[in-house]
């Protein structure tokens, strides 16, 4: 079966920064990521948040940014399954991983450029294997994205 899909959209949906914390040591910074996948049936499109913090030593949140994109695959009935009102399953999960790596390399250049300016100019967010985030996301189930 051969599998058509393109990229819909792409936006970042939300950024935070905290500028009155002043970082003393820039080798004490930890970083937390999350992605989140939804199946839209009615549009028959994929939805993907991912999202990143950069969080001080000390557990202060330094800044936050999340970017979603939209996908749409063709045929998208055979490939996607509901599974309950927020899950869904798919015969094709490199397919969505696909999804989530695109996302997450949109969210590394928007984050970069955002941290422009601030303590955290040149921070680059780490190169994540995809078999860490695919892992993660076997274990949870799929969270609906608002």
């Amino acid at each position: 079966m051969q599998i058509k899909y393109k990229i819909l959209s792409l936006r970042e949906s939300g950024f935070k920064f905290d500028y009155e914390y002043k970082l003393k040591d820039k080798n004490s910074i930890s970083f937390d990521f999350y992605h989140r996948e939804k199946a839209d049936f009615k549009e028959k499109n994929i939805i993907v948040e991912v999202g990143a913090r950069i969080i001080a030593h000390d557990n202060v949140l330094l800044a936050e940014n999340s970017v979603r994109a939209v996908f749409t695959l063709n045929p998208f009935d055979d490939i996607i399954k509901q599974k309950d009102d927020e899950a869904f399953q798919t015969s094709a999960p490199e397919l969505i991983d696909t999804f989530i790596s695109v996302t997450l390399g949109a969210l590394r250049g928007i984050f970069a450029k955002n941290l422009i300016g601030t303590d955290l100019d040149g921070f680059v967010l780490p190169m994540i294997p995809m078999s860490v985030i695919s892992d993660s996301a076997k274990e949870k189930s799929k969270s609906n994205v608002d």
